[in-house]
């Protein structure tokens, strides 16, 4: 009956050695700032491309700007020109150099 009351012992965990080395982690953390050091020249080379680019883009959107407002003044040109007989006659004559039949052009010369 001895033998059943009994507990059994466990034998004690031994600890394993710590695979903590500072030479080793000092290593790891100096590749890590000279990679994060790297990068960052990497970027601010590319900023001069990027400002240049940006410059550029907002050049074109002035352009895309200008262009929309003279397209909106040839659009009311249009609706307007054909409503008015009187304003087709004019533009065909001023800027197609057009006559009507009968009519004599003197041109003059300074």
């Amino acid at each position: 009956m001895d033998s059943k009351n009994r507990t059994r012992r466990t034998p004690a965990k031994k600890k394993k050695p710590s695979t903590f080395k500072p030479a080793r982690a000092f290593v790891i953390g100096l590749f890590l700032f000279v990679g994060v050091v790297f990068i960052n020249l990497l970027n601010n080379e590319n900023l001069g491309e990027i400002s240049e680019m940006q410059q550029r883009i907002d050049v074109m959107d002035d352009r895309i700007a200008e262009l929309g407002r003279e397209n909106e003044q040839l659009r009311t040109k249009i609706i307007s020109i054909g409503k008015d007989d009187h304003l087709i006659e004019k533009v065909a004559r001023e800027e197609l150099g057009l006559v009507k039949s009968g009519e004599i052009v003197y041109k003059m010369y300074d």
